[in-house]
């Protein structure tokens, strides 16, 4: 049986980087019609979810790993 905890874990992490890719798109199309300054805004906070979806990528496959008994890699 699957673990909800993990199931819950990783489709908040797929809805996360879902969410990050829409906004990129967005931004494109902000800055594309003329407002740059808004686009750069966005691409600092943008920095943020970047670099925490490695960290949370990372603490997933561990907590995964754990959970099923596998030696962390």
């Amino acid at each position: 049986m699957e673990d909800p905890l993990l199931a819950l874990l990783y489709r908040l992490n797929e809805n996360q980087l879902a969410l990050g890719m829409a906004i990129e798109e967005l931004t494109a199309w902000v800055v594309d019609r003329g407002s740059v300054d808004v686009g750069k805004a966005v691409e600092q906070h943008m920095l943020s979810l970047e670099a925490n979806s490695h960290v949370i990528a990372d603490a997933l496959a561990d907590l995964i790993a754990e959970r099923a008994g596998r030696p962390k890699g």
